[in-house]
């Protein structure tokens, strides 16, 4: 894939998603969805084979933070790991992270890839709501009710 390619389908993918600005994911590699930041990041010289896409699911409340981190490793298990994504913390930030790679990105459908991202958008939504109302409890057991422990972490759309 060559950069101008690339700016194409990410118009492409904000058009599918009746994105106010067309150019936004292209020209700065970020568009908020529903609240969530997902980022897409391509390098012609490094990876032309490939798209980073990283869904910023945001912090981790410090009293829940043991009960998150074997969230995470549960959601990796449900979602196929590697073939759908990963789940992690971002080191910089500390905050609950899914990290995508699409390879062969030139072969990617835009409205798939929008339809992907306004899923890891409701998923991150739904994690933060279950991370909302459980927090003020701090119950070892809170988030063992989230998304993943039901299973619908691994609807993950499989892109990659």
């Amino acid at each position: 894939m060559k950069e101008k390619e690339f700016k194409a389908l990410c118009r492409k993918v904000c058009a599918s998603l009746d994105y106010p600005t067309p150019d936004a994911l292209g020209d700065h590699g970020r568009i908020t969805i529903d609240g969530v930041e997902i980022a897409l990041f391509f390098d012609e010289q490094v990876n032309p084979d490939m798209l980073f896409c990283y869904v910023d699911m945001g912090p981790v409340p410090e009293a829940m933070r043991t009960d998150m981190y074997a969230q995470l490793l549960t959601m990796n298990l449900l979602s196929g790991a590697k073939t759908n994504g990963v789940y992690s913390l971002d080191p910089t930030s500390g905050n609950a992270i899914f990290v995508v790679h699409f390879m062969q990105p030139e072969k990617l459908d835009p409205q798939l890839l929008a339809q992907a991202f306004t899923v890891y958008a409701n998923q991150t939504n739904s994690l933060r709501e279950m991370l909302r109302d459980d927090a003020p409890e701090a119950a070892p057991s809170a988030v063992k009710a989230g998304p993943a422990a039901s299973g619908r972490a691994a609807s993950m759309i499989d892109l990659a």
